[in-house]
């Protein structure tokens, strides 16, 4: 597993935690709209979980699937 890991470009993590921290916080604020900070039922808690996994998972699979654009060498200084 450290391997896969250690083979995810550093901007496709990134995306991905970029998202989780957005959809945590959209999750809250939903929450808190909604008059209720905590799940209370099996229904709120499939709702929070969807809100806060599937756009990261996205972010991650969409990203590391994404063909890899290499930079063109650059020519020596003259």
């Amino acid at each position: 597993m450290k391997a896969f890991w250690a083979a995810v470009e550093a901007k496709v993590k990134a995306a991905a935690l970029g998202a989780l921290l957005a959809s945590v916080v959209a999750a809250i604020i939903n929450a808190l709209l909604n008059g209720s900070p905590i799940p209370h039922n099996a229904h709120e808690w499939g709702q929070f979980l969807v809100t806060v996994a599937l756009p990261p998972v996205v972010a991650f699979m969409r990203g590391y699937m994404a063909p890899h654009q290499s930079t063109p060498p650059v020519p020596p200084a003259q």
